[in-house]
């Protein structure tokens, strides 16, 4: 477990994230440069701002990550293959991607596996910008779902491989909840990461998702948590 509180050790686990449709090109392009030398894992923008934060990066430890299928998940399989291919293309690092939680809610277990596996294969023909490969961690929405579909969801994304489940998108009912952290932790065992996002505005927050099992913290509000 990281020392919280050593805050560079704390930035090294945060996925810095602005995702607002009401701001323009000026906007982003502050936000990465603002984050580009603050030692946070990934920043998180939106697509039409991707490669300009892959250049932006380029010469930062921090990564590029890309979202895909945000933020309800029930694109055709064929067109999120599209935008995570667009995504690894435009030489994003990492890519959260949305469950398509209508297929969950069906218990279609057999298209989202498929759909994991397409997505999972898809990235493996890719590296980051340091030649590792490409992580990936499927949001999956606790809020709309109930914990047997917490537990199931985490299970097929063990069966598939996939690196982390993820809370949430921020953009629903509530984000992420120390109780949920715990339940995907333990349904997931050592064989799967959990990412805590929505929510997360406090160095106390980010304590107590990393107490829960949280490997990776998802937030707009960095910046506040480690200075």
């Amino acid at each position: 477990m990281i020392d919280l509180n050593d805050s560079a050790q704390v930035a090294s686990i945060i996925d810095q994230t602005l995702l607002k449709p009401d701001l323009g090109h000026i906007a982003y392009e502050d936000f990465i440069q603002r984050n580009t030398s603050m030692g946070f894992h990934t920043l998180f923008v939106p697509p039409t701002y991707l490669s300009l934060m892959v250049r932006l990066l380029s010469k930062s430890r921090t990564l590029a990550g890309a979202i895909v299928g945000f933020p309800f998940g029930w694109e055709a399989r064929k067109d999120k293959l599209y935008q995570l291919h667009q995504a690894l293309s435009e030489r994003a690092d990492e890519v959260d991607f949305v469950i398509n939680i209508s297929k969950l809610k069906s218990s279609d277990y057999v298209y989202i596996k498929d759909e994991l596996k397409t997505l999972r294969e898809e990235a493996l023909k890719f590296k980051n910008k340091f030649g590792a490969k490409i992580v990936l961690k499927c949001i999956i929405e606790c809020c709309l779902l109930e914990d047997d579909e917490k537990v199931k969801a985490t299970e097929l994304l063990v069966e598939e491989r996939i690196d982390y489940v993820k809370t949430s998108t921020g953009t629903n009912k509530w984000g992420a909840k120390v109780e949920d952290i715990k339940l995907l932790s333990e349904a997931g065992g050592r064989l799967i990461k959990v990412k805590a996002s929505g929510g997360i505005r406090t160095m106390e927050d980010v304590r107590a998702m990393v107490k829960a099992g949280a490997a990776r913290i998802g937030t707009s509000s960095g910046l506040k948590i480690i200075v």
